[in-house]
Order: C-alpha cells, then sequence, then structure tokens
C-alpha cells in the first residue's frame, strides 16, 4: 500500500493432530535455542506473531 505497513502469511502443513499438538512447545524450544528467550518475551511487541487468523482442516479424499 506504501503505508509503510506489512503482510506477513505463514503457512504451516501438520501430517497429523499429534503434530500439531507438539507445535508450541517446539517453537518455545526453538526461540529459547536460537533467540535465547521465550517465544512468548521474544515477541512481546508483535501481536501479528502471536495471533492465530485461520486454522483449516484438510482430509485426502
Amino acid at each position: 500500500t506504501g503505508a509503510g505497513e506489512n503482510t506477513n502469511l505463514v503457512i504451516l502443513e501438520f501430517p497429523n493432530w499429534a503434530a500439531l499438538d507438539t507445535y508450541e512447545t517446539k517453537l518455545d524450544e526453538a526461540s529459547r535455542a536460537v533467540l535465547h528467550k521465550p517465544w512468548s518475551e521474544a515477541t512481546a511487541g508483535f501481536a501479528e506473531l502471536r495471533r492465530l487468523v485461520r486454522i483449516e482442516i484438510y482430509t485426502p479424499s
């Protein structure tokens, strides 16, 4: 738009519900390993990174 706004889209695909269930734990572990702080602290100033917008479930036909 030229107004200095950014749009971020992240699509994550999980093979099953169990993988989705462990996502937040793995995200926090990776954040601690790379950024040396928990994900919640690393993204404290970026609400858009902490907000889940939409989940869609697809199953093979």
